[in-house]
């Protein structure tokens, strides 16, 4: 998954949808945890910016354990 920060509003609406608990807001966006993300999907439908989108493994970011 990606996200499009440029859409992203950071509204959050995403971060329930997820099963794996791989989104987190950082600095009013969200972020995508590639080591946990399933790439099933189900952020995408929750979006209502359409913000995040699939992508291929490598361009996945994590970001920092809290």
């Amino acid at each position: 998954m990606y996200i499009d920060d440029g859409l992203c509003c950071g509204c959050g609406t995403c971060l329930d949808s997820c099963p794996r608990e791989a989104l987190r807001l950082v600095d009013g966006k969200v972020v995508v945890d590639g080591s946990r993300c399933e790439d099933c999907g189900l952020c995408v439908d929750a979006c209502p910016v359409h913000a995040i989108g699939v992508s291929d493994i490598e361009t996945r970011t994590t970001f920092p354990a809290p």
